[in-house]
């Protein structure tokens, strides 16, 4: 990003001054506008484009170390998520969690509280006894924390079946407060 004499610099192909927010996302200087679904699918396109190969989890992410305190809230909600406990997982849920699935062009709420995530976690473990998730990689903005997750189960008909998924997790003082899944997609 070239500085001009005057202290300017130019971003995205404009010339700005140099307290201008360069990453303004949500702000009304952002690139994307005020379009939240923009914002969400450009993270996700830049966190894909980073990632290994498909089926190969980086080596951060296999050895996840827990460096800050928003990666290790994730670690343990994946560590509780595989051992089957809602109750463990949903107490690292802020109690107004908002869970949303990014579906085309709109954000769909999946649950909005703690109760409602751990109701639906104990149907879902019942349904999915051998279920396990791993992160194939985890990057960190902030209280925003990526991770590109595989998840893995049997299906009724013996088939080791496993999807692949981005989602963003909003993380403060130890807890997610947010979280947004995108599609999943299957692998064969």
């Amino acid at each position: 990003m070239p500085n001009f004499p005057d202290g300017n610099v130019t971003v995205f192909g404009t010339t700005r001054p140099p307290n201008y927010p360069l990453c303004s996302l949500g702000t009304r200087h952002s690139p994307f506008g005020n379009n939240p679904m923009f914002r969400l699918l450009f993270l996700t396109v830049l966190f894909a484009g980073c990632s290994r190969a498909p089926d190969q989890p980086s080596a951060a992410a296999s050895k996840l170390a827990p460096v800050t305190i928003e990666a290790s809230t994730l670690q343990s909600y994946l560590d509780a998520f595989n051992r089957h406990d809602p109750e463990a997982v949903t107490a690292l849920l802020a109690t107004n969690v908002k869970w949303f699935s990014v579906e085309s062009e709109k954000l769909a709420p999946e649950a909005e509280s703690r109760d409602a995530v751990r109701t639906w976690l104990t149907g879902y473990f019942k349904a999915q006894p051998d279920v396990r998730a791993e992160y194939l990689s985890l990057e960190q903005t902030g209280i925003i924390v990526a991770v590109r997750e595989r998840v893995t189960w049997t299906a009724p008909n013996k088939k080791i079946v496993q999807q692949q998924s981005h989602a963003l997790f909003e993380v403060r003082q130890g807890l997610i407060h947010r979280v947004w899944y995108f599609p999943a997609a299957r692998q064969p």
